[in-house]
């Protein structure tokens, strides 16, 4: 037999055993490669609240959202802590207005709404309760309360509203100059408050023309030093 046809042989010998082995292979390797087991069934609520618990929840949040509002339509100030507390935004302002809305008869209650935000440090006013508070101190000016005057304005995010506190305030310290804080310690208070302001209303037009009138205003003292 010559070498040629032995080699010839013994290359379809290798190319049989190639075919025959990669057909035994070839399903293991499929089943390996493509048999994806599928997940096993899982509830819609496993590891999660039930639908009763869920129900339970809603409807104590629910409760406590009522027992917050008649608070505050009670003249409640420390309901606004636990409006704020939910971090509900629609649930504070239903607060505040009702809050609001009692004081308007009952000036112990402004003040004491008042103090609750400027104490708290954290609380919002808005542009009635302002108001309200700017046009109590007129008509009751007392040095003591000047500054939680301009800070509950200055909480309520309004420049405008801000700028109206200021002029009031300046009106009264004008009058009672020997009553009042030195004109750099005045100007300091002013100014310092201004910074409480929402960024957005300290950037708009409002805001600008208050940056102005209190730099007239440090001006205006200042020379009379």
């Amino acid at each position: 037999m010559s070498a040629t046809l032995i080699i010839f042989l013994l290359i379809i010998a290798a190319t049989s055993l190639a075919i025959h082995f990669s057909k035994r292979l070839l399903p293991e390797r499929s089943r390996t490669k493509y048999n994806l087991n599928a997940p096993p069934p899982v509830s819609l609520f496993d590891g999660n609240e039930s639908p009763s618990a869920i129900d339970d929840e809603r409807e104590e949040g629910e409760k406590q959202r009522a027992e917050t509002l008649a608070r505050a339509a009670q003249g409640d100030a420390q309901a606004l802590r636990e409006a704020y507390r939910t971090k509900d935004r629609n649930l504070y302002d239903a607060a505040l207005d009702l809050l609001v809305a009692y004081c308007t008869t009952d000036r112990e209650a402004l003040r004491r709404l008042a103090a609750e935000i400027a104490e708290s440090g954290y609380l919002r006013a808005n542009r009635r309760v302002a108001e309200m508070l700017i046009e109590d101190w007129k008509n009751f000016p007392d040095k003591h309360s000047t500054a939680e005057v301009l800070h509950v304005a200055a909480r309520a995010d309004d420049a405008a509203v801000y700028r109206e506190a200021v002029d009031a305030v300046l009106q009264h310290w004008r009058a009672n100059t020997s009553e009042q804080a030195s004109a750099e310690d005045f100007c300091e208070l002013i100014e310092s408050q201004f910074w409480i302001i929402g960024a957005e209303a300290r950037a708009s037009g409002a805001g600008f023309v208050l940056k102005e009138r209190l730099a007239e205003i440090r001006r205006e003292l200042m020379a009379g030093e």
